[in-house]
């Protein structure tokens, strides 16, 4: 299901200055019988946006009812954006890989039933791939005239549900940057093979963790989530293709055709698993080493599940304050309902300054309490450099310290970015 290689709009030679050389593909699910009609989506659009030009129209063929090109116009901070966008029938995205994502519920039972697809595609601009994909799943949203149900992102190979989409369009923050790619996971010989999808529209390549124990898979998606946002960030390895990712925790990224002979041909990940039907797995990817050995990186994974600090880049660190702060009122919410008789758990970063000059710590504390503008807690870390804390300690702060949340249930671990699901569907 690769829209760009079947049809080639003569729009697209060149490379934009700051826009990804790989688009970006999504596919909303059509929630009806009858096909989507052009203009039923143009004029969605127009209420949308106020106003589209046409820069192509394409042919309709065999798996192309129809398709064009739409300049949406720039707004505020959303900048002028070019979006290809298409109809074809449903095809491949099967009904199992709907239920893997969606479950069981009336968003699955609306795609299962469901016969056609729009795409929308677009270059995602490099300075701020985040923002940008945002205001594509904007735009896909107001695609979606019948009702979104869910969409399918063919760069990162997940389906994410209706729900989801609304909660990612509708804050005011953009969205972190592992919503941009998906880690998948595959159990083989040597361990588990694990790698991204999706990282090449952000003009990133992707990035592969061979021979990883089972009972690291937690620390290695932290892992590769830290050099995303180094690299992201501006953090580029050294010649050797050494990287840094905090106190002891060095690595190194090396191209996959110079690093996939380390590893025997027929582990997980291995060559025999880069040809054929798994030739998707080549190209653009770097495979994560250890800084001095040609091993996959466990001295640095036992460090992150030891509790080792890995990179966070400002930009990041900032975001994710921001969407804390927006989203408060959703920990709020939550922390009511659920702070007794429930085996619920809230949790509250707050930032201190540290007596070295320009330095901040951020210390986890278990919420006990909630005011207007302050919050109660037990401190759960040992502060490093913050004088007059200890902990255990109990203490009311001001919620201008507040960097980061997280809600612990039976369930899983919802921090700010999908907490709100909790509200529309509770556990």
């Amino acid at each position: 299901m690769d829209p760009s290689r079947r049809f080639e709009p003569s729009g697209r030679a060149g490379e934009p200055e700051g826009q990804s050389p790989e688009y970006s593909t999504l596919f909303v699910v059509w929630p009806e019988a009858e096909a989507p009609l052009q203009e039923e989506v143009r004029l969605a659009l127009v209420a949308a946006y106020g106003s589209l030009d046409v820069i192509e129209e394409l042919d309709a063929g065999d798996d192309l009812l129809w398709g064009v090109t739409w300049r949406v116009p720039a707004d505020g901070d959303r900048p002028e954006t070019d979006y290809l966008v298409w109809a074809e029938p449903r095809g491949d995205l099967g009904d199992d890989f709907l239920r893997q994502a969606l479950g069981a519920g009336a968003e699955y039972e609306a795609a299962k039933a469901s016969r056609w697809l729009i795409g929308v595609e677009t270059r995602l601009n490099l300075r701020c791939p985040q923002a940008s994909f945002q205001q594509q799943l904007q735009f896909s949203r107001e695609v979606a005239v019948p009702g979104l149900v869910a969409v399918y992102d063919d760069n990162a190979v997940v389906v994410r549900s209706g729900h989801e989409i609304h909660d990612l369009c509708a804050c005011d923050v953009p969205p972190r940057a592992s919503t941009l790619y998906a880690i998948h996971v595959v159990e083989g010989t040597g361990g588990l093979w694990l790698h991204t999808h999706g990282l090449l529209r952000t003009g990133l390549p992707d990035l592969d963790l061979l021979g990883i124990p089972t009972q690291l898979a937690d620390d290695a998606h932290e892992l590769l989530n830290a050099i995303v946002d180094a690299l992201l960030a501006g953090i580029e390895p050294d010649p050797s293709g050494r990287l840094d990712l905090g106190e002891g925790l060095g690595l190194r990224l090396l191209p996959l055709g110079d690093a996939v002979g380390l590893f025997p041909p027929d582990i997980a990940g291995g060559s025999n698993d880069r040809s054929g039907q798994m030739a998707d797995h080549g190209g653009d990817r770097l495979i994560v080493l250890d800084a001095r050995r040609d091993l996959a990186p466990l001295d640095t994974l036992f460090q992150v599940g030891a509790e080792g600090t890995l990179y966070k880049s400002r930009g990041e660190t900032e975001r994710q304050r921001s969407l804390s702060v927006s989203r408060w009122g959703t920990f709020g919410q939550l922390f009511a309902m659920n702070r007794q008789g429930t085996e619920w758990s809230f949790h509250v970063k707050l930032a201190y300054d540290q007596q070295a000059a320009g330095t901040r710590e951020h210390l986890w504390f278990e919420v006990l309490g909630l005011r207007p503008g302050r919050v109660h807690g037990r401190l759960m870390n040992r502060p490093v450099d913050v004088p007059g804390l200890r902990a255990g300690q109990e203490l009311w702060q001001p919620l201008e310290r507040l960097t980061d949340w997280l809600i612990v249930t039976p369930h899983g671990n919802f921090d700010p970015e999908v907490a709100p699901a909790l509200l529309q569907e509770p556990l």
